[in-house]
């Protein structure tokens, strides 16, 4: 939908596509519908929501899908894993090994616990 130019609102759980601002809205949490409020956190979330809904309606879609097509460029991914895998890399060979292997027990290379 993004790629779409349609805006969204989302919560922060398994959103990290939606950017507050740029490709629509996060709120804390979804609400339950307008019937089956019950308490004032219940309004307060749909207030938010509702809110959010608004904000998002005013975002100009041309820059939503703009932002969503670098998000979801395949060479950038592909970039951002292979910089992550390397900083790991780099990490365990500039002595993070020992931290790793007293986590887990053991040392590469030798079959005895540390």
């Amino acid at each position: 939908m993004l790629l779409a130019g349609c805006t969204t609102v989302g919560v922060r759980t398994g959103v990290s596509f939606v950017k507050t601002g740029e490709t629509g809205v996060l709120v804390d949490r979804l609400p339950p519908g307008r019937h089956c409020v019950e308490t004032e956190e219940d309004e307060r979330a749909l207030g938010a929501y509702l809110e959010a809904i608004e904000q998002a309606q005013t975002m100009v879609r041309e820059c939503v899908q703009r932002r969503a097509a670098q998000e979801c460029d395949t060479q950038q991914i592909t970039d951002h894993v292979l910089a992550a895998l390397t900083d790991s890399r780099m990490s365990l060979a500039s002595g993070a090994t020992d931290a790793v292997c007293s986590q887990w027990g053991t040392k590469p290379g030798t079959e005895s616990t540390i």
